[in-house]
């Protein structure tokens, strides 16, 4: 999936309004990573600034984002147990950060597989959001 010279892969950032995994209401945007692809649709994780949150890198779910700029500003941890399957369409490239530049791909190879060691193990709540639903959401 590209327009222009953005390419959307493993790697890229997002800040989207989504609802939480649990089903909890979101009424701002926040920050996405995308670890992988499933058929049509994008793997994302969420993604959250460490400050004022620092003792909830002591959570077994979390783990800091060591290398986080790229795509991301703020020092930032991913939340291993949820996974967001967002269809892929053009509304996705409104909401890339940082010009489409991705996260270092060691980076991003540690917390792939640090993904699959915590799913292999763990409950990992899935939420799967349609293309519909993720304009809608947008536009809230």
């Amino acid at each position: 999936m590209t327009k222009d010279y953005i390419t959307i892969s493993a790697g890229t950032g997002f800040i989207l309004q989504l609802p939480f995994a649990d089903n909890g209401v979101v009424s701002y945007k926040r920050p996405y990573l995308v670890i992988g692809e499933e058929n049509n649709f994008l793997l994302l994780l969420n993604v959250s600034s460490t400050k004022g949150k620092e003792h909830k890198l002591l959570f077994d779910s979390n783990e800091e984002i060591v290398k986080y700029k790229p795509p991301f500003i703020f020092k930032s941890f991913v939340k291993l147990d949820a996974l967001y399957k967002v269809e892929k369409c053009p509304t996705l490239f409104k909401f890339i950060l940082s010009k489409g530049q991705s996260l270092a791909v060691d980076e991003l190879d540690r917390i792939t597989v640090l993904y699959a060691n915590y799913a292999e193990n763990n409950k990992v709540i899935e939420a799967v959001v349609t293309k519909e639903e993720l304009d809608n959401y947008q536009s809230i």
